[in-house]
């Protein structure tokens, strides 16, 4: 009898282990709502790795990131690394579909092109297959997550037009010069109006007064007024006054005792200027001053009448104009090394540093 080949005895090559990335994401509203873990997410990704023999080269985590942003750092970063010409892993886990994204067409992007890079992703609670079917099944189910978020959009939208209708604070940063108390509870929800915080009331009509009169009958611009604010010891909520916060509370309409609680429909869309939703809240300053300073205000933009025009050292002081697109603002002279050398800047630009 023939003897058997000596390799026919040897033991199957062991086939080579997956290696794998784990995404876990959850969104602040979800986090609120569900109580949903990202610690549980990972634990249920891990097990799925070890009973599919998937070593684990790496967790990326989204915290607080809705998954209609398609700027998650965590996720641009592990798909970067993955579609990567080194090719450092073959599989994507995570729970669902649903933490990949709730864009539908961004959803099958990605997927399309992790597939072109040889690398594929799996769900923890999902399982589609490669047939006709599957891919329709997924198609489908991106859609429901796009949705299940678009359903709940419209519902805040809804709620929140409610609220403003009602004449409730809509929520977001209180202005300067306001508390928001609670006046009524409906469901465990709190409905909130806004009142006088003299205090900071006091320091909102100190701000319109510098603007209209200044110290000595001369209206002083945004940077003068923080300056001084500054130097005396006042702070905005316990930091320092820009000259953008200083603008951004002299074109707050809350002064004139309404604001906007809704400008947008169910969808997101902007609504024309006369279907916005106004809420009466205290008055803090007369239109009749709001109004002069906002023209004076006018007067001095550099949109308008580019600084130092008069005083400039070049005939294109007043000429020049910033070239980025939505800007036009008028450029200014600015120095270095202790006045050794001179160019232009965008004054917007400027005034942007300065908050910074």
């Amino acid at each position: 009898m023939a003897r058997r080949p000596r390799d026919e005895y040897a033991k199957p090559p062991e086939r080579r282990k997956r290696r794998g990335y784990i995404y876990v994401r959850v969104s602040t509203q979800e986090q609120a709502e569900y109580r949903t873990s990202l610690a549980q997410q990972e634990r249920d990704c891990c097990q799925h790795c070890e009973h599919n023999s998937i070593a684990v080269e790496g967790v990326f985590v989204d915290e607080g990131k809705s998954g209609t942003d398609r700027s998650r750092p965590e996720f641009n970063r592990m798909f970067l690394l993955a579609t990567g010409a080194d090719h450092p892993v073959d599989v994507i886990v995570a729970t669902d579909r649903s933490r990949i994204a709730r864009d539908a067409s961004f959803q099958l992007i990605t997927e399309d092109a992790l597939l072109r890079a040889d690398v594929k992703l799996e769900f923890c609670y999902q399982q589609f297959g490669g047939s006709h079917e599957g891919k329709l099944m997924r198609f489908l189910n991106a859609w429901q997550d796009e949705g299940v978020i678009k359903k709940g959009v419209q519902n805040t939208r809804r709620g929140l037009r409610g609220t403003a209708e009602e004449g409730f604070w809509t929520g977001g940063i209180v202005p300067l010069g306001y508390e928001s108390r609670t006046v009524e509870i409906r469901s465990k929800k709190e409905k909130k109006r806004l009142f006088i915080k003299e205090d900071e009331a006091k320091l909102v009509r100190l701000i319109f007064a510098l603007a209209e009169k200044g110290l000595d009958s001369t209206p002083m611009g945004g940077r003068e007024i923080a300056k001084y604010l500054n130097s005396h010891g006042y702070t905005r909520r316990g930091k320092k006054f820009h000259n953008s916060s200083i603008a951004d509370t002299l074109s707050r309409a809350h002064y004139l005792g309404s604001f906007v609680g809704n400008k947008y429909d169910y969808d997101g869309n902007l609504l024309p200027e006369e279907e916005w939703t106004w809420v009466e809240c205290p008055q803090l300053v007369s239109r009749e001053q709001y109004d002069r300073i906002a023209a004076l205000r006018a007067v001095r933009s550099p949109r308008q009448t580019p600084p130092r025009v008069v005083s400039g050292p070049t005939l294109l002081v007043g000429l020049a104009k910033c070239g980025m697109p939505d800007c036009g603002s008028g450029m200014t002279i600015r120095t270095g090394k202790s006045g050794q050398y001179k160019y232009f800047a965008c004054n917007a630009r400027v005034n942007r540093g300065a908050s910074s």
